[in-house]
């Protein structure tokens, strides 16, 4: 999916500055056709990247037993990137993914700074576009 997502240019951060501070919680983002989201109950990232570099010391040194693991799969100008997450940042852009308002995503992940988390995102171009709730409801109905 990442590999051969369409290009698409990051998100207008001077547009989101703009927004009036009492409708920011009703943000929804969407992602960068690239990004995706993972959780496993195995280390797949670990198995993934012992199988591409045909090494059996590490593939050997894969603990199954470790515990899930929260990935984030991105294009970015150096290629494909698979990157963990702690599982509170990962349910935070789970959310945002999800095309839930930014203030559901906040609330799915209390224990987080979400103006840091969501800055590092912005940062990386990790959404392409936003709009608001309210918007996105009146082009439904």
């Amino acid at each position: 999916m990442a590999l051969h997502a369409v290009d698409a240019a990051p998100l207008d951060l001077s547009r989101l500055a703009a927004v009036n501070a009492a409708d920011q919680g009703h943000i929804v983002f969407v992602p960068h056709p690239s990004v995706g989201l993972l959780a496993a109950d195995y280390p797949v990232d670990a198995i993934w990247r012992a199988v591409l570099s045909q090494d059996d010391a590490a593939m050997t040194a894969i603990d199954l037993a470790a515990g899930p693991v929260w990935l984030m799969v991105e294009r970015n100008a150096s290629g494909v990137e698979v990157l963990r997450l702690p599982e509170p940042e990962w349910r935070f852009m789970s959310e945002l993914c999800a095309s839930r308002s930014l203030q559901e995503a906040i609330d799915a992940a209390p224990e987080i700074d979400a103006a840091s988390v969501l800055a590092g995102h912005l940062a990386a171009g990790r959404f392409i576009r936003f709009g608001l709730r309210s918007e996105l409801i009146q082009v439904v109905n």
